[in-house]
């Protein structure tokens, strides 16, 4: 049984564009990632000084960033937000721990290992909210591969 062309090449695009990620999407997904990382700028900048940390100031700069994020973040379903939240934070510690390994000295300096306390707990936290999530076989699959790394 011979299959017609254009079925071959209808589920070769379909295929594409499943795999694909579109420009949109990708856009999303940076201002996505800005926004986390403005809160993460944010808290590491509270680690630094404890005086910030307590003020007013502070305060009004996260619920601005948290605002921000949760704007950029409307559309999406609480899985797929949980998911972009993991990848950045799985990001964000990937760089860390690129620079402590170009530079052993930095585990001894206690600010930048209580930010890399702080970034692993952070992927720890949402890794524990993922696994009992009821992930559908794309996002499980996403899950797994983000895990890997």
């Amino acid at each position: 049984m011979r299959v017609p062309i254009y079925c071959i090449v209808f589920f070769s695009c379909l295929l594409w564009a499943c795999n694909s990620p579109s420009s949109k999407e990708e856009g999303l997904k940076k201002e996505c990632e800005e926004a986390y990382d403005a809160m993460d700028r944010i808290q590491e900048k509270a680690l630094e000084d404890s005086n910030f940390m307590h003020s007013d100031q502070y305060r009004k700069e996260m619920e601005r960033a948290a605002i921000e994020a949760s704007k950029r973040t409307s559309g999406l379903r609480a899985n797929e937000k949980l998911l972009l939240e993991y990848e950045t934070a799985v990001k964000l510690l990937k760089e860390y721990a690129e620079k402590a390994a170009k530079d052993a000295s930095l585990y001894q300096d206690a600010s930048f290992s209580e930010k890399l306390k702080v970034r692993s707990d952070r992927v720890r936290e949402i890794y524990v909210k993922l696994k009992k999530a009821n992930l559908n076989p794309l996002e499980k699959r996403k899950f797994d591969l983000l895990s890997k790394n």
